[in-house]
C-alpha cells in the first residue's frame, strides 16, 4: 500500500478537484507509474453483492412461532394467552379456529404451493400486528425475522383480498328509519 501512496506528492490537495478530475488524475498517475492490479485491489474498497435469502427463518423457533405451538396459549388465563390478545387485538381461540381456516379457504394471500416458506399463521399475525396495532413493518420485521418489504406486502395482500372475498357476507350496512344524507 504504501508503493502507490509514496507516489503522490505531499503538497497536492485533493479536496479542491471535483470528482471527475480527481478520477482523471488518480487513472493517470495508475497509468504513468504502472501500478500493478494486486496493489489497487488492496486500497479498493472490499466488493460487496446482495444475495437474496432463499429461506426464511425457521419460525418454530421465533416468538411468535414459540408462541404458537405452546398449549397454554389456548388457555385465556395462562401466560401467553393473555399476551395473544393484547398484541393481535383478536382472542386465540378466534384466531386459530375462525380466522386461520377463513384465510386458507379464501386463499387471501394466493398461496400456490402446499406449504409455504412463511406459514399462513404468521403471516396473519403480521397483518393483524400492523392492522391492530398500528406498527410500522421496521418493528414487525424484527418480531417475525421477515423482511419489511415482505411484511409490507403481506398486510397489503391480507387487507385487499380478505375484503374482496368476505365484504359481501360479513358487512351489513344498518337498516332502519335514519337514513345518513
Amino acid at each position: 500500500m504504501g508503493s502507490f501512496l509514496s507516489g503522490l506528492s505531499d503538497d497536492f490537495d485533493f479536496y479542491d478537484l471535483t470528482d471527475e478530475e480527481f478520477q482523471e488524475h488518480i487513472l493517470s498517475f495508475i497509468m504513468a507509474n504502472d501500478i500493478i492490479k494486486e496493489e489497487i485491489e488492496e486500497l479498493s474498497l472490499p466488493k460487496t453483492s446482495r444475495k437474496r435469502r432463499k429461506s426464511c427463518a425457521v419460525f418454530a423457533d421465533t416468538t411468535w412461532g414459540k408462541m404458537l405451538s405452546d398449549p397454554a396459549t389456548a388457555d385465556p388465563y395462562s401466560f401467553w394467552g393473555k399476551k395473544f390478545p393484547r398484541r393481535f387485538r383478536v382472542p386465540f381461540g378466534f384466531f386459530k379456529d375462525v380466522l386461520v381456516p377463513m384465510c386458507e379457504a379464501g386463499n387471501v394471500f394466493e398461496l400456490k404451493q402446499k406449504s409455504p416458506l412463511i406459514p399462513i399463521e404468521i403471516r396473519i399475525m403480521v397483518a393483524l400486528r400492523i392492522l391492530g396495532r398500528d406498527e410500522v413493518a421496521d418493528t414487525v420485521s424484527e418480531l417475525s425475522d421477515i423482511g419489511e418489504s415482505t411484511c409490507l406486502s403481506i398486510f397489503d395482500m391480507f387487507v385487499k383480498n380478505f375484503s374482496k372475498v368476505y365484504y359481501e357476507s360479513y358487512v351489513r350496512f344498518p337498516e332502519g328509519y335514519i337514513q345518513i344524507e
